[in-house]
Parts: structure tokens; sequence; C-alpha cells
């Protein structure tokens, strides 16, 4: 329905700052008491039942077991937000797809995530360390439906740009062509 849903995909790997997550969950609802928030891969884990028990965020909280891809997909699709947050890593596969589903990503201020997400366009860029700055682009962003929907449409053509395996193989064809004529058949510069 008409309940905001946030969705960390990420689980509880060490790098993934899941404390500025679960702190900011309850600044976020303050403003939207009825939000809720779905944890991928949390289902069970202390770590993060300590965190929900702490900010006392049980009733908004739901810790989920591992899915599948395609119901991945259904939930980055039935989710307003993607939180995507971490001290260092690559492009996170869980950003992209969320960004195919529709999803307006929420990412740490890493640089793989500036590769992605151009801050207050197809997305927000966050002080990974800041719960209040989490919260407040968060609160942001389920504020601005239009904006939600404009960075949809925004990141489908990034995407397909960037990250679809048809460009991404016409790249690559075409890198191994510039080499192929920069080398000679004896690995020497022509």
């Amino acid at each position: 329905g008409d309940v905001p849903i946030v969705i960390n995909p990420r689980g509880l790997k060490e790098y993934i700052r899941n404390d500025t997550f679960f702190a900011s969950i309850p600044l976020i609802l303050n403003e939207y008491p009825d939000a809720i928030f779905l944890c991928i891969s949390m289902e069970g884990k202390a770590v993060a039942e300590n965190y929900c028990e702490q900010y006392q965020i049980g009733h908004a909280v739901r810790l989920m077991p591992s899915v599948s891809h395609t119901e991945m997909a259904r939930l980055f699709q039935a989710s307003d937000v993607v939180v995507s947050s971490s001290d260092h890593d690559g492009t996170p596969i869980s950003l992209l797809e969320s960004m195919a589903c529709g999803c307006f990503p929420v990412a740490g201020d890493i640089p793989s995530s500036y590769e992605w997400v151009t801050d207050g366009q197809n997305g927000f860029i966050h002080d990974r360390t800041s719960p209040a700055d989490l919260a407040e682009k968060v609160i942001s962003a389920l504020a601005q439906p239009a904006l939600r929907a404009s960075a949809a449409s925004l990141n489908q053509v990034i995407l397909q740009e960037r990250a679809s395996r048809v460009r991404s193989t016409e790249r690559m064809m075409d890198l191994y062509r510039k080499a192929i004529q920069y080398f000679d058949g004896k690995g020497q510069r022509v």
C-alpha cells in the first residue's frame, strides 16, 4: 500500500555500515512512523536483533532470510529506497539490481558509489558514518515521489548504457581490437 519501504540488501558483512543504518531508523520513524525496513540475510542474527532491541525498532524492522534473485527483484520493486552503505567496496551488484528495479538508491560516500549515483539527481550519497545524514537522505527521498520517479527513469538509461551485457560486451570487444592493433604478434608495440 502506501507504507514507505526501505530495504537494506547488504547483510551483515564487516565492512557494511549496519551500525549507521540501524541508528538512522529511529530518526526516520520520527518522520515516517509507519515505515518498514527490510533487512536481507539478517534473520536470526544476534547482531541485528541487538540493534533492534537497542533502538527499540523491532516493530518496524523485518529481519529476513537470504532470498532468491527473483524474490530480491520483487522486494526491490516493492521498496521505495535502498540503502547501500559500506566503508569500502567495488560496485555492489545489489545497488545496480535495485536501481534496475526502480528503487531509489541512498549510497555511502565511497568512490564506487559516485560512479553510479549523482547526488540529488538519480539517488543520494550519504556520509556513511552519520546516522543523522543517512536518515536525512532517506526522509528526503521518501518525501519526493517525483524525484524517485525521475531517478528511476534516469537509472534505466544509465544502466542500459553502462551495465547491460550487450553494451559491456561491445566495449570489451573494442578494447581487444585496440589492443590487437597496438601490438604486433610478438608482444611488441607497432
